[in-house]
């Protein structure tokens, strides 16, 4: 995570002072602090419109019964309702990609009569529409909220040494076909 945020740090000295004049945003998600998700987002302002890029890493959600991981990268493209500054209301399309993995998702005895660890690995892309309002402080401090909802259209579980989950775990194995996006962002324009 370090370096992706040193990285798009180290990119924006790269472009032209000429370019610069504020075009850049760097935020985090303050509602990942209470799932143990660490989320740290980019926004690249062009005139009225913003484009931004967001990753997130989630370890160990607080309501799991199992360890896992997800990795997840953002991409939307926003359109700013009021004037040239890339602040107020907004509105756009997302796409969205996840990768999850739980290296110890259950124990089962295999046909060697030895009990083996299971290793559960998802992954899927999705399609939505996000909506929020940013306000930004002359001195370059921003904040924003926003809510969106996409939907799954490719999308995988898959379980090693060909595991199938008991009854009491199918539900587990079932996807949620929606992809939810909820945020209380704050951040620094530069």
């Amino acid at each position: 995570m370090k370096r992706i945020l040193f990285l798009f740090i180290g990119l924006s000295f790269m472009i032209p002072e000429k370019v610069k004049a504020q075009n850049h945003e760097i935020q985090t998600n303050m509602l990942g602090l209470f799932v143990n998700n660490v989320s740290i987002g980019y926004e690249r302002l062009m005139e009225d419109k913003g484009w931004f890029s967001n990753v997130q890493y989630y370890k160990n959600p607080k309501n799991s019964d199992y360890d896992f991981t997800v990795l997840s990268i953002n991409t939307e493209f926003r359109f700013y309702f009021r004037g040239n500054d890339a602040s107020g209301f907004f509105a756009g399309p997302y796409l969205n990609y996840a990768y999850a993995s739980a290296p110890e998702f259950d124990t089962f005895l295999n046909s060697n009569n030895e009990y083996s660890k299971v290793k559960a690995t998802s992954g899927g892309i999705a399609l939505g529409v996000i909506t929020g309002k940013k306000w930004v402080h002359h001195s370059g401090f921003v904040f924003g909220t926003n809510a969106g909802i996409g939907r799954y259209f490719s999308h995988s579980v898959n379980y090693s040494d060909n595991y199938t989950p008991l009854e009491h775990l199918e539900e587990l194995n079932e996807v949620n076909p929606f992809s939810y996006r909820l945020g209380i962002n704050i951040g620094y324009r530069f």
